[in-house]
């Protein structure tokens, strides 16, 4: 009885070969979406591409941001743009895929809730705090050499690293 099934999509741009290039763990998520294409005849399928969740992201400092210790780490010049969307936006494109089922029927639906640098995020910040904050500066590549070897030993945080090399690295890695 299922009308409609959304893949575990939400977040990177898993369509990209890029992307499940740097994060081998999104060619399954690929994988499921290739599947629901073989069978759609069968059951439709939509896949929502939000970019990081920006509100989770700041909380658990998974952009880098750590707001009680007023520091950043910044990826190679802090300029890479990325698209990022809050929960509720995401929320809101979930109920209206499926209130327009017919529109987003077997097809990925992109969302930005807006683009952003993590160099504009550390200056809206300190606006907001009214505090110069400190900063550390990251290599992506690094980055994502450390979050390979991570997931070699069996430390799945490497993931965490690959998907954030993903995200704040300029050039293909």
């Amino acid at each position: 009885g299922v009308k409609r099934f959304l893949p575990s999509e939400y977040g990177s741009n898993t369509p990209d070969k890029r992307t499940r290039d740097i994060v081998p763990v999104f060619e399954a998520k690929f994988g499921t979406v290739n599947y629901l294409r073989s069978k759609e005849k069968e059951i439709s399928w939509t896949s929502i591409v939000t970019g990081p969740f920006f509100d989770w992201g700041l909380k658990v400092s998974f952009l880098g941001f750590d707001g009680k210790s007023k520091t950043a780490t910044i990826f190679d010049d802090g300029e890479a743009v990325f698209s990022a969307t809050n929960l509720h936006q995401i929320g809101v494109t979930t109920v209206k895929a499926l209130q327009h089922a017919d529109l987003t029927k077997n097809q990925y639906v992109y969302v930005s809730g807006f683009q952003t640098t993590q160099n504009e995020i550390l200056a809206t910040a300190e606006k907001v705090t009214g505090a110069k904050w400190t900063f550390n500066k990251a290599n992506a590549k690094e980055h994502i050499e450390q979050g390979r070897a991570k997931l070699q030993s069996g430390d799945h945080i490497g993931i965490m690293y690959l998907i954030q090399g993903a995200t704040f690295a300029k050039e293909q890695q």
